[in-house]
C-alpha cells in the first residue's frame, strides 16, 4: 500500500526549476470541520489525512487511508494481531491447512449480517474471492499476486470456504488478512457490470452496504468520509456513533485544527510539526512516535513495458543500465538527507524491507552497501562509458545526455524537500535532475504509463514478505486494453528471471526457516541491481486530543501506530474521554499539575506523603 503524505496544472518556480504547482495551502472546504463538513458530535471522532482516498473501491485504490476505508467497511477473514500482526481470527473463527499444504479450509463464524440485514455466508466469501482469480481481471490486478497457484475455491456449506492450490502457498494466509481481499457482499456486487469505474462512495444516496464496524454514509471527494458506527457489528460494536477522514491539503492548517479541537487525531506528521508540538507541551494533545512498515525511496524507471513485454512511456533509457542505478544511489547522502528534511525521525535504509518485520529482514552486508561515496558513483559512470559534456552533464554512448525527471510529491513538503537536495548530489556526479512536483494521483498515473525517470514514494509492507516481493514481479507492470494503459503494483517495471524463480520458491515453501533463506536471496537480488535507491526507514509520528478520546491500540504493541492499522483495533477500541470527578478539598495538603509524555498528572501532596493519580490510564500513553 502506498503511504500518502499519497489533471493539467500550471508552472512555477521550484528551486529555479520550472515545474508543477504545489497545491494551495488554502484548505479543502471540509478542512476546518466547518458548516461544510459532518457536524462534531462528542462522539464522533474525526481524523486529519494528509492524502485523500483515491478510491473508495477495494479493486482499484492504492493509497493507505483508501485500505483503512475498506478496513472500516468490510471484514476479512482474518485479521493481523495488535501485538505482532500475526494472523488471528475474524470471519474465519479458525482454519486447518492439509498435511501436503494444498487444501486451507477456513470455518466461519455464524450470524453475521450484511448491514442491509442479508446473512453473510460462504457463497459471499466464494464470490470475493472467486473474482479476484479471474486473469486480467481488475480485481486480479489489486490482489491476484497471492492467489496464483490457487485452483478453485469452494463454498461446500454456508459456514465453510475451501481454497485448493496446486503447490503449497505460504503467503496465503497473509492475504486473507485486513490489507488483502475483502469479503463483499454477492448480492450488490454481482450486479456491477464494470468493476473498474465503480466508485463505491454511495453516490446512489444509499449508504454502502458492508459487513464491517462502520458504514460509508457520506463521500465528498477532496474533502471528507464520513462512516456511521454498525451498532450490530458481531464483535461489538464500536464505542463512537461515527468517524470522519478529513483531507488537508496543508499541514499546518491540520495542526491548528488538532490545537482548536475541531478535529481529534492527526495520522502522519512531518519531523517538524512533531517537533512543535512537542515543544509546546499542550497537555490535551498526546504525541506517539515509534517504528513504523513505511519505507521511503528513490523510485526509477528501469523499463517501463506492460505484461507482455511492450513498451511504454518514455523513460530514459540510461535507466536501464544498472551501473546508472547503482551510481544515484552513492551519490545520494541519506544520513544527511535525514537529518535535514526529517529532523532525525528515520533510520537510514539499504534494503527495500523495514527492520519492523524482523522475522523477515535483510540487510546488506556492510561490504554491499552503496553508501555515500560520489567518487565511486562517477567511477561507475566512467565504466559504463557516460563521459561529461561541455555543460557537465554526463552524456552516454547513444549521444542521449543524463538529464532526468525527479518527480516530487504536492502533498509532502519533505518529499520536496529531498529532491533539492538529491538534485544538487547528482549534480555534483553529472546527472542533471529536472525537479517536478505533482500530486499523489498525478504520479500514479504517470508511472502507470511509464511517464517518469525518477520518483520519490514510499510504501507500506505488511508482516508477510510476499506483498513486498510481488510488487517486483513481471506480473504486476501495466496492462493495456486499445489504447488504455492501466499501473499494476510495480512502479519500476522490474522483470528480472531469477527473482521471479526465487519469488516462485518463496511461497511456495512451506518451512519458515528455509523460506527466510529464499527471500534474503531475492532481496539481494533486488538490492544488487539497484531497482530503487532506498533512502530511509520511516517513523510513526501521531497526534490525539486526550481531552476527547482514549483507549487507542497500537499496532505492533510497541510504540506502533495507532491508526492505518491491519485490522480496526483502535477504532473499534477508542471512546470519548470523560474526566474524572473533581478531586474534594483537602486543606492539609496542594495539587501540582505535571505534564508526561503528553499526559496530566496530578500530584496530591497530604501530610509529607506524594501520591500519583494518572488522568488517564491508557496503554497508547506515550510519545
Amino acid at each position: 500500500m502506498r503511504m500518502a503524505l499519497v489533471a493539467a496544472v500550471a508552472l512555477t518556480a521550484l528551486g529555479g526549476v520550472a515545474t508543477p504547482a504545489v497545491a494551495d495551502a488554502t484548505p479543502s472546504p471540509g478542512a476546518t470541520v466547518s458548516a461544510s463538513a459532518p457536524a462534531h458530535a462528542k462522539d464522533a471522532f474525526v481524523m486529519g489525512i494528509k492524502a485523500d482516498i483515491d478510491s473508495l473501491n477495494p479493486y482499484v485504490g492504492l493509497l493507505v487511508p483508501a485500505f483503512d476505508a475498506y478496513a472500516l467497511m468490510y471484514d476479512y477473514l482474518t485479521d493481523g494481531s495488535p501485538q505482532d500482526m500475526t494472523p488471528v481470527p475474524s470471519l474465519a473463527e479458525k482454519w486447518e491447512t492439509s498435511a501436503d499444504g494444498l487444501t486451507w479450509t477456513f470455518h466461519l463464524r455464524k450470524g453475521v449480517k450484511w448491514s442491509d440485514g442479508k446473512d453473510l455466508t460462504s457463497a459471499d466469501v466464494k464470490f470475493s474471492y472467486e473474482r479476484v482469480l479471474v486473469p486480467d481481471s481488475t480485481e486480479n490486478g489489486q490482489y491476484g499476486s497471492s492467489f496464483s497457484n490457487v485452483t478453485k475455491v469452494e463454498a461446500p456449506d454456508a459456514d465453510t470456504f475451501v481454497i485448493h492450490t496446486s503447490e503449497p502457498n505460504a503467503s496465503l494466509l497473509a492475504a486473507t488478512m485486513a490489507g488483502g481481499v475483502p469479503v463483499v457482499p454477492k448480492h450488490i456486487w454481482e450486479n456491477i457490470k464494470d468493476v473498474g469505474s465503480y466508485a463505491n462512495d454511495g453516490s446512489d444516496g444509499k449508504p454502502v452496504v458492508g459487513s464491517g464496524p462502520f458504514q460509508l454514509v457520506e463521500a465528498k471527494k477532496g474533502q471528507y468520509y464520513r462512516f456511521k458506527a454498525n451498532p450490530g457489528y458481531w464483535n461489538g460494536a464500536p464505542h463512537i456513533s461515527e468517524l470522519t477522514m478529513v483531507f488537508f491539503q496543508n499541514e499546518e492548517t491540520m495542526v491548528q485544527a488538532l490545537e482548536k479541537g475541531e478535529i481529534d487525531f492527526i495520522s502522519a506528521l512531518t519531523a517538524k510539526a512533531f517537533n512543535a508540538l512537542k515543544t509546546k507541551s499542550d497537555p490535551t494533545i498526546t504525541l506517539n512516535q515509534g517504528p513504523s512498515q513505511y519505507v521511503y525511496e528513490l523510485g526509477l524507471n528501469t523499463g517501463a513495458a506492460t505484461v507482455d513485454n511492450t513498451p511504454i512511456g518514455d523513460g530514459h533509457p540510461a535507466l536501464k543500465d544498472v551501473k546508472v542505478r547503482q551510481a544515484i544511489e552513492y551519490a545520494i547522502d541519506k544520513q544527511t538527507l535525514v537529518d535535514k528534511t526529517l529532523l532525525g525521525a528515520a533510520k537510514v535504509a539499504y534494503g527495500e524491507n523495514s527492520p519492523l518485520n524482523s522475522a523477515w529482514y535483510w540487510d546488506p552486508p556492510a561490504a554491499m552497501k552503496r553508501t555515500f561515496a560520489p567518487d565511486k558513483a562517477r567511477q561507475l559512470l566512467d565504466e559504463a562509458g557516460y563521459k561529461a559534456g561541455a555543460d557537465g552533464v554526463r552524456v552516454g554512448p547513444d549521444g542521449k545526455a543524463l538529464t532526468f525527471r525527479l518527480f516530487a510529491r504536492s502533498e509532502a513538503t519533505e518529499s520536496q524537500d529531498q529532491a533539492r537536495y538529491i538534485q544538487e548530489w547528482l549534480k555534483e556526479i553529472g546527472i542533471k535532475a529536472d525537479v517536478q512536483v505533482v500530486s499523489n494521483d498525478a504520479l500514479t498515473d504517470l508511472i502507470g504509463k511509464g511517464k517518469y525517470d525518477m520518483f520519490l514514494w514510499d510504501w507500506w509492507w505488511g508482516p508477510d514478505p510476499e506483498g513486498l516481493l510481488s510488487v517486483f514481479t513481471c506480473s504486476q507492470r501495466s496492462t493495456k486494453d486499445g489504447d488504455a494503459i492501466s499501473g499494476g503494483w510495480s512502479d519500476s517495471f522490474y522483470c528480472n528471471p531469477e527473482f521471479e524463480n526465487l519469488y516462485k520458491q518463496h511461497v511456495a515453501e512451506m518451512d519458515p526457516a528455509k523460506r527466510k533463506v529464499i527471500v534474503d536471496k531475492a532481496l539481494e537480488n533486488l538490492y544488487v541491481n539497484a531497482v530503487y535507491a532506498t533512502l530511509y526507514y520511516d517513523q510513526t509520528l501521531q497526534a490525539y486530543r486526550n481531552d476527547r478520546f482514549t483507549g487507542f491500540v497500537p499496532q505492533p504493541a510497541s510504540g506502533g501506530s495507532m491508526v492505518a492499522q491491519i485490522g480496526t483495533w483502535s477504532y473499534r477500541a477508542i471512546k470519548p474521554y470523560t474526566a474524572p470527578a473533581a478531586a474534594p478539598e483537602d486543606s492539609g495538603g496542594s495539587r501540582t499539575v505535571l505534564i508526561i509524555a503528553g499526559a496530566v498528572v496530578l500530584l496530591l501532596a497530604v501530610g509529607g506523603a506524594v501520591f500519583a493519580m494518572r488522568r488517564r490510564s491508557t496503554a497508547d500513553d506515550r510519545e
